[in-house]
């Protein structure tokens, strides 16, 4: 039998990534948890969402702000959008247990236009935004106001 040392190493790489999926996996479940309707509520009346859209705070215009109402409303502002300008559109939103949804009529994402999620907290004051329909990171936000 012989060795061929270009086979192994990307074996080697294949399973050394493989492994690093799994722990980013596991390590993001183990560290949120899904906060109670209680919990919850207190994230939404009368509060502004700093939300970085997939998780990401690092780019300007993938970062944005919705207002929270405690009549149930929701105010939208676009990606990009600092926290003092005006609505972009503006939706409603129920919750239901831990479940989150909204309904926009214009607002330009149309995944962000209609959707529930499961807040999960980080124990960090930073929140996870789990989508109903995917399972996958929606949006991370933190509470500004």
């Amino acid at each position: 039998m012989e060795f061929n040392g270009g086979n192994a190493m990307w074996h080697f790489i294949r399973v050394i990534a493989l492994g690093g999926c799994l722990l980013a996996i596991v390590g993001n479940s183990a560290y949120a948890e899904a906060l109670s309707e209680e919990e919850s509520r207190a994230l939404l009346n009368g509060t502004t969402w700093k939300m970085g859209l997939f998780g990401n705070f690092t780019i300007s215009n993938v970062v944005t702000y919705w207002d929270w109402k405690p009549d149930g409303s929701v105010c939208g502002r676009i990606a990009g959008a600092n926290k003092d300008e005006p609505c972009a559109d503006v939706g409603q939103w129920r919750l239901e247990g831990n479940r989150l949804c909204w309904r926009y009529d214009w607002l330009p994402f149309t995944y962000y236009r209609v959707a529930c999620v499961r807040i999960e907290g980080t124990g960090e004051r930073k929140y996870l935004a789990i989508s109903e329909k995917t399972g996958n990171l929606l949006f991370a936000f933190f509470v500004v106001e």
